[in-house]
């Protein structure tokens, strides 16, 4: 997962570069050299700083009820799998030997995103940028939804989407000398990132490909990310906005299923009788399932 962070973190940093070269009015030199239009690219830094109804965005937040039906799944299936601490908070019990996986787990994309927000809430969200080493809890970094759509049965397709915020008042406090003084009263609160990936599970156990489908900056649309995009990577040679979707998005995906290469989560309870994943349909809704081997 802290590649995925990494990733968030360099674009809110490469923003700020953008909204440099606006500063210094590099509006014709920007066109000739790179095709992009800075004008609409300000438009889109501007809409950035509204404010964003995260029940749009993300309609299938996660509750309480969401994380304890979670566990109840996965503690059925293995037992003791998730445990409680001191303050009544889940955790992956690695404590001890597990036991043997004595049927499938089958969980919604709302459970799935409540199990992901446990590994995230214990796992240490630090990384290095050169020789600053930023913990990106200080950003309250957040993974409000996983949705599933668009299910083919016949292709093996799904579409796996997640959408996580970032909170900007770390960086925007520190932006007290020019020319990022000049730019502090454009950043928004909060920035929210929305990663659609699909998913094409392949013939053999733990096997799957993902490829991008869309990335979506708070409310901005898929054009508005492209063209931001285009300017990153002429600049910085940050990958294009597929490009990004992709790493984000796989590294979700990974974190969850997971394969010989990537620990996911599904892959770590092959030795205890997970044969493989699929999903579903199910009850008239998508569904992750983890299977049993027995």
């Amino acid at each position: 997962m802290n590649i995925v962070l990494k990733v968030i973190l360099r674009l809110l940093i490469t923003i700020l570069l953008i909204l440099a070269i606006a500063v210094g009015c590099a509006w014709g030199i920007a066109y000739a050299k790179y095709k992009v239009n800075i004008f609409s690219i300000m438009s889109s830094v501007n809409e950035l700083s509204k404010t964003v109804d995260t029940t749009i965005i993300a309609p299938k937040q996660i509750t309480d009820e969401d994380t304890n039906s979670a566990v109840q799944v996965a503690n059925a299936s293995v037992v003791g799998l998730f445990t409680q601490d001191e303050n009544g908070d889940y955790q992956l019990n690695d404590t001890v030997t597990l036991p043997i996986m004595l049927q499938d787990m089958t969980f919604t994309d709302k459970q799935v995103c409540a199990i992901m927000n446990i590994f995230l809430r214990d796992n240490d969200l630090s990384i290095t940028l050169g020789s600053e080493t930023i913990s990106l809890k200080d950003y309250d970094f957040e993974l409000l939804q996983v949705a599933f759509s668009d299910l083919d049965t016949t292709a093996n397709t799904v579409k796996f989407n997640i959408v996580a915020s970032l909170s900007l008042e770390q960086l925007t406090t520190k932006m007290n000398s020019f020319p990022l003084s000049m730019l502090k009263s454009r950043m928004p609160e909060k920035i929210y990132i929305s990663s659609t990936v699909i998913v094409t599970k392949n013939s053999s156990a733990f096997s799957y490909t993902v490829a991008s489908s869309s990335l979506i900056l708070n409310t901005l649309e898929q054009n508005k990310v492209d063209e931001i995009f285009t300017l990153l990577n002429a600049l910085l040679n940050t990958g294009t906005s597929n490009d990004v979707n992709k790493i984000i998005g796989e590294n979700f995906v990974n974190g969850l299923i997971g394969n010989e290469q990537n620990k996911g989560f599904a892959y770590t309870l092959k030795d205890i009788g997970a044969s493989d994943f699929e999903f579903v349909n199910k009850d008239d809704e998508i569904k992750f399932v983890i299977k049993n081997s027995l």
